[in-house]
């Protein structure tokens, strides 16, 4: 599913997926490239 795609698009596809409590594992999975892509480009500037 993921194979071949950027992380950006990865994040959008998996953001908000719900199942119980409010997330899930692809929700959950989203957000972490979402803050690895925060802290890279903090690294970079």
């Amino acid at each position: 599913m993921v194979i071949g795609r950027r992380a950006d698009e990865v994040r959008k596809t998996l953001s908000g997926i719900q199942c119980q409590n409010g997330t899930s594992c692809p929700d959950q999975l989203s957000k972490a490239i979402g803050s690895y892509q925060t802290e890279k480009e903090g690294v970079i500037q």
